[in-house]
């Protein structure tokens, strides 16, 4: 067995049976290697690898999805959830689990009063400027204005913990695409990936990709091989982008912005009440974090496996008592702006407000 640990919350044991371990998120950064930090985690997840997953205890429900008492089951996914009091929570899996992976850290962090939030997170003196938003809204290319000009340090530029009066960072690797090549001109000019810089094809490959992966679910080693070679974009650790001092362990929230980008033809900053920027954030958090198996997670709160208000309630909560204690804001960026302007737009507009 190999032993993760997200700080002391979450701790992730992976039988050595499991093939795709070298391309689960949480081993480039998120968590930290070692049994004696997974055993004093407050909750636990276990990964198990199954040729063929049990079927003998559940029921069709309809769309791949199976139940039955303390278990849900993906057929499309290759994967068996089993929730057992004062056992970890189980993923036996037939395929590579990432998505299920993500999903259960954030049921167990929920239980920890902690969630994910989509937003960039910077840091500077302990205090943390929070930017949820959509993706592809220019969060990359500002936590890199932010670190390299500014003197803040990062805690993410995609997903962070937040909850309990302080953010955590969630160092996932930084997806690159053709449309950063000119935060990242070393990483395009060194030859050592392949990732296509023709924004035209970038832009096609992203319609068929979808499509690609759904036609490759039944074949998990070609699915996640392509994972791994993604000719659209390529997977870069922090670690290789900034140096260990413009990166942070944390802090406590001090501002909350929503970036918005907008049709209109001028950058507009208001104030707006946290309730409006806590519904926002857990909605679009939520599409990120449980994306097309957010009705599995209504299935497993359907079948008592998961509580409501411990999960999507919970995750709402979380957000809005956080939200409640800092200033609440909104940034609306024309989407006539480049990628590589907003970051600096966003820093004057921010001095300001």
């Amino acid at each position: 067995m190999k032993y993760y640990s997200v700080y002391d919350l979450v701790g992730i044991r992976i039988s050595d049976a499991y093939p795709w371990i070298d391309t689960l998120f949480i081993t480039h950064g998120v968590a930290k290697e070692g049994k004696e930090d997974y055993q004093t985690c407050k909750q636990k997840i276990s990964i198990h690898f199954h040729k063929e997953l049990p079927m003998n205890d559940v029921r069709f429900i309809g769309d791949g999805a199976y139940i039955g008492e303390n278990v849900y089951v993906d057929e499309q996914y290759g994967v068996r959830i089993e929730r057992h009091p004062g056992k970890p929570l189980t993923l036996r899996v037939s395929q590579e689990c990432n998505e299920w992976l993500v999903i259960a850290l954030q049921l167990c962090l929920l239980e920890c009063g902690r969630t994910l939030i989509h937003a960039a997170a910077l840091e500077k003196d302990n205090q943390v400027l929070l930017l949820p938003s959509w993706g592809g809204v220019g969060k990359t290319a500002t936590v890199c204005r932010f670190v390299r000009e500014h003197g803040w340090r990062l805690l993410g530029d995609d997903l962070v913990i937040l909850g309990q009066g302080e953010v955590k960072p969630f160092l996932k690797p930084f997806v690159i695409y053709p449309y950063h090549k000119d935060l990242f001109p070393e990483l395009f000019q060194s030859g050592e990936n392949h990732t296509v810089k023709n924004l035209v094809v970038s832009n096609m490959m992203s319609r068929m990709i979808p499509g690609v992966k759904r036609a490759l679910r039944p074949f998990p080693r070609a699915l996640a091989y392509l994972r791994k070679h993604n000719p659209q974009s390529m997977r870069v650790a922090p670690t290789k982008i900034f140096t260990p001092d413009q990166i942070s362990t944390g802090g406590a929230p001090m501002r909350m912005v929503w970036l918005e980008r907008s049709m209109g033809h001028k950058v507009r900053y208001s104030q707006i009440p946290c309730e409006t920027l806590a519904s926002k954030a857990v909605s679009v958090s939520s599409v990120e974090l449980f994306a097309a198996k957010l009705e599995s997670v209504f299935h497993m709160c359907g079948c008592g496996m998961l509580h409501y208000d411990c999960t999507i309630g919970a995750m709402r909560q979380i957000i809005l008592d956080e939200a409640q204690k800092v200033s609440c804001a909104l940034l609306e960026i024309p989407v006539e702006i480049s990628i590589t302007e907003v970051g600096q737009i966003i820093y004057e507009n921010l001095l300001e407000g």
